[in-house]
């Protein structure tokens, strides 16, 4: 007898003799019951990425030309940004969109986090990495002269950039998403460019802001505020009845599911070793 097991034993005689058969299956239920909790994890692609804030890209026509004096700017404002690294994507694969919120970018609040980047909230990869408001990119050989260079204008600290690009004694202009300008306008049509033709589609085209202007100057291609943030439908998507599987509380949902397979793992395990020391 294993102590502080006893308690157990009530358990096991309703079940019956636990043997090898029985406890696989047992198993079974369990590593089911896993799989059930995985796919409901993952946040219906309706609700966040592409279908989002791309889709509101084009809703909005920022892929038409830029006729101002000065040059473009898709918002006043900017959120965030977006970064989907499928290549293989039609549209934005390895495209940044500016002026994305957390949840629009990757499904859920705290998609953002280390931890949980470019995943859904069981762990299964979606690819989308948001970069809150601000953020500049790095040096490498990659950024080539957008290092250091923040992703969007809108939102940009543009002493901050200047600073840490004059340390690395990187010159030339900053590129960023949002803008565009009569001398680099952004391709009407969305269709991936030929191999070795230049990729102006939205997401991929960066725009110097030109000559002397400054953000001020900025002809705001839509001064509306941006919508919030897209509330998921009853259940939790399309015919879903599961109000807990929503982009607010699946971070959440997945962590007491964990919680409750762990627990439920050891009590099996307990159970397992009492009818072992009982027979």
């Amino acid at each position: 007898q294993v102590e502080g097991v006893g308690v157990l034993h009530g358990a096991t005689d309703v079940v019956g003799t636990m043997n090898g058969t029985n406890m696989t299956t047992i198993w079974t239920i369990v590593l089911g019951l896993l799989a059930y909790l995985s796919k409901a994890e993952r946040i219906p692609e309706d609700q966040f990425g592409k279908s989002v804030f791309y889709q509101r890209a084009l809703d909005e026509d920022l892929t038409s030309e830029c006729a101002s004096n000065t040059f473009c700017l898709d918002r006043a404002v900017s959120r965030g940004s977006c970064y989907h690294s499928d290549s293989d994507d039609t549209h934005i694969g390895n495209a940044v969109l500016c002026d994305v919120s957390e949840i629009e970018c990757c499904g859920y609040e705290g998609c953002g986090d280390p931890d949980n980047r470019g995943n859904h909230p069981n762990g299964d990869a979606h690819n989308y990495y948001w970069y809150a408001t601000g953020y500049r990119a790095g040096f490498s050989p990659f950024a080539g002269e957008a290092g250091g260079c923040c992703h969007c204008a809108a939102g940009c600290n543009f002493g901050e950039q200047q600073a840490a690009r004059e340390e690395r004694n990187v010159t030339g202009s900053c590129i960023y998403r949002d803008v565009t300008s009569t001398a680099c306008q952004r391709a009407t049509d969305q269709a991936r460019p030929e191999e070795g033709e230049e990729d102006r589609r939205i997401g991929h085209l960066r725009c110097p802001i030109p000559g002397t202007f400054s953000l001020s100057d900025a002809t705001i291609r839509e001064a509306v505020p941006p919508p919030p943030s897209p509330s998921p439908s009853p259940g939790g998507g399309p015919g879903g009845n599961d109000p807990l599987n929503t982009p607010e509380n699946a971070g959440m949902t997945f962590k007491v599911s964990a919680w409750l397979m762990t627990a439920f793992a050891s009590l099996l395990s307990l159970a397992q070793v009492s009818v072992l020391n009982r027979n």
